[in-house]
């Protein structure tokens, strides 16, 4: 590398990361290590299930083992060094490592291969009698390609003169930021034009395999054939505008820049392999068939069984003499009884410690009168929700343990399933409250007009009152059902996904209510968080002080990551579990949202808040002086 005479060569560079939210520090690292985890896990099920099955050892799958290896690389090029970097705050790389992190996450020819894999597609759909024989060169070339363009640009980037300052605004060596800091002339490097060409070549590629796919499509006569047509494309569209899509819309001027590239350098590989297994009928089989196969899953068969239960519920039908069921039987966790005696142990601590955090908060914020505020009003409410919930399955759920079959009544499961609805989806409902004071709060002047005691008592019982109606309404539909057998439940609670198979009549226009409810009670109240965390962030970016940002940031933290937790167990839970057949994971993941989430809704609220620290200081300190 030249160096001016008088410049001095830097040798270390400084990645800031994220460093401007240090009170976020633990949330980032769970969040991140969580997000790294779980690429991993799901690309390498995924590599491991192609490999093994010969119903799967075609062109298709062959790319696509190939992606997820190179989504392994790609996200471990920059995860590792990011997650160190947040927990021990050494934020140094020296000037050999920068040029190999760029090296390698530049390097792993993802352009080309997905160029590739569209041609792929065009191969199968427009010539499916010449569809054959050179994958491993045409992916052997994608790596060469990748390489080769790396190495360029590599060499390009680092021929420049870097002599101060050596700060990076961002958590990786991305090219931008790093030219931003050269002492020479980089309009003319090499780097920006062979990444201009590397992408323009690749999209122009891609554009071309779907214009011909798309004409050859149209020229299919039938109208399911051009769906199924259509629908083997749909994945890989999907993965190409993700990846094209983010890449093209940081402009490395402002630190949201560094959100969107935390989409393109981690987010994507970790959703690639859903895109392309979520409803991939093949995949879908291969895993069914592993299964049953083997009852001793491992976590990877775990992992494929959760994707290949999404399926619809089918009624099953009986002659005119079916006799209705009056008892069902709950198997639980039944199949495990090499562990029951833990489990035992560990439902009934963590109940205990539910019930106790989410009672002593209630008791709490009543007794003390400087949170007498709608944000711990709202608190209050989901602490109720979360004991309703939880007490709902929980009990009976441990007095099953040591019985040999676990009978609950049939009216004994549709109050408890009609309980444990009403609470969800007013749980629901409450978040979107406490997302719209958390907005309302951006307006600190106008805040105690606007969330006023009155609105305050009036928004609560109407959010109960929405989950009631619902949940009632949901209710009426599946007493209309017949059940006639079986009455085998494998779950540890009457949830609608597993009633609904044991019905003997028609379950149609109760899954297009639930699809209703699910609409409304989801996607609206996701919708309306959105646009209010929305408001939120750009009121917070006004405010000039990072000081001033921070404690902004801090408040909407606790009700961020609860809202989170919540919304993504649930959409897990519920697509997994659409078959009504339960698995174990289907059952722990249960867990998760049942039991888990109402024991750490108390913490996530109470663990950083200073107010709450505050007053239990002002207890502890009246207790003394009593």
């Amino acid at each position: 590398m030249a160096v001016a005479r008088n410049n001095t060569v830097v040798t270390m560079f400084i990645l800031l990361g994220l460093s401007e939210h240090p009170h976020m520090k633990l949330f980032l690292f769970g969040l991140f290590l969580g997000i790294y985890l779980l690429t991993l896990a799901w690309n390498l099920s995924l590599i491991a299930l192609i490999r093994m099955d010969s119903h799967l050892r075609t062109p298709m799958y062959f790319f696509l083992s190939n992606l997820s290896f190179l989504d392994i690389c790609y996200v471990s090029s920059t995860a590792p060094k990011m997650l160190w970097d947040v927990i021990t705050g050494q934020k140094a790389i020296s000037f050999i490592g920068c040029a190999t992190q760029y090296f390698a996450f530049y390097g792993m020819g993802h352009c080309f291969l997905l160029a590739t894999m569209a041609d792929d597609r065009y191969a199968a759909i427009c010539n499916p009698l010449l569809y054959t024989t050179l994958c491993l060169k045409m992916v052997i070339g994608a790596y060469v390609g990748g390489f080769l363009s790396s190495v360029i640009e590599t060499y390009s980037a680092y021929q420049h003169d870097f002599c101060g300052p050596n700060m990076i605004n961002h958590f990786f060596r991305d090219l931008p930021p790093v030219l931003a800091l050269s002492c020479s002339d980089t309009f003319t490097s090499l780097t920006f034009l062979v990444g201009v060409v590397v992408g323009v070549v690749s999209i122009l590629a891609v554009l071309i395999s779907y214009g011909y796919i798309a004409a050859a499509v149209l020229r299919i006569s039938s109208a399911k054939g051009r769906t199924k047509a259509f629908s083997t494309c749909a994945s890989h569209l999907t993965a190409v505008t993700l990846f094209y899509g983010s890449r093209s819309s940081s402009s490395y001027s402002l630190n949201r820049d560094k959100v969107v590239s935390i989409f393109y350098a981690v987010m994507i590989p970790m959703v690639n392999p859903i895109i392309y297994s979520l409803r991939n009928k093949d995949i879908k089989n291969v895993m069914r068939n592993a299964v049953v196969g083997d009852h001793t899953r491992s976590f990877t068969n775990i992992l494929s069984h959760f994707l290949s239960d999404m399926r619809s519920p089918k009624a099953m039908t009986h002659g005119e003499n079916s006799t209705d069921i009056t008892q069902l039987i709950l198997l639980g966790f039944s199949d495990l009884p090499r562990i029951t005696p833990l489990l035992f142990t560990v439902f009934l601590l963590t109940y205990l410690a539910t019930v106790t955090w989410n009672l002593s908060l209630i008791v709490f914020i009543r007794m003390d009168s400087h949170l007498h505020t709608p944000m711990y009003f709202f608190l209050s409410n989901l602490s109720f929700i979360d004991l309703c919930c939880i007490t709902s399955t929980v009990p009976k759920m441990l007095s099953g343990f040591f019985q040999e079959r676990q009978r609950i009544t049939f009216i004994g499961c549709i109050v408890q399933n009609f309980i444990f609805s009403t609470m969800g989806l007013s749980e629901s409902c409450l978040m979107t409250a406490m997302a719209y004071d958390r907005a309302a709060i951006c307006n600190p002047l106008l805040y105690s007009s606007v969330m006023s005691p009155t609105l305050c008592t009036q928004m609560v019982p109407g959010r109960y009152t929405a989950g009631l109606a619902a949940s009632l309404s949901q209710l009426y539909a599946l007493l209309q059902l017949h059940f006639c057998g079986p009455n085998v439940i494998r779950h540890f609670f009457c949830d609608t996904p597993q009633l609904l198979p044991l019905s003997c009549t028609d379950t149609f226009l109760l899954q297009i209510l639930t699809a209703a409810l699910t609409m409304i009670f989801g996607i609206a109240n996701v919708i309306v968080i959105t646009t209010s965390y929305g408001y939120i962030v750009t009121s917070i970016m006004k405010i000039t002080s990072a000081t001033g940002r921070s404690k902004a940031f801090n408040t909407c933290a606790s009700h961020l990551t609860a809202v989170s937790l919540f919304y993504t167990s649930s959409i897990f839970v519920y697509l997994s579990s659409s078959s009504g057949a339960s698995s174990s994971f289907d059952r722990f993941a249960s867990v998760f949202y049942t039991v888990v989430i109402p024991m750490l809704n108390p913490l996530i609220y109470s663990l950083r808040n200073k107010e709450i620290k505050d007053a239990l200081k002002r207890l502890q300190m009246t207790t003394v002086y009593c």
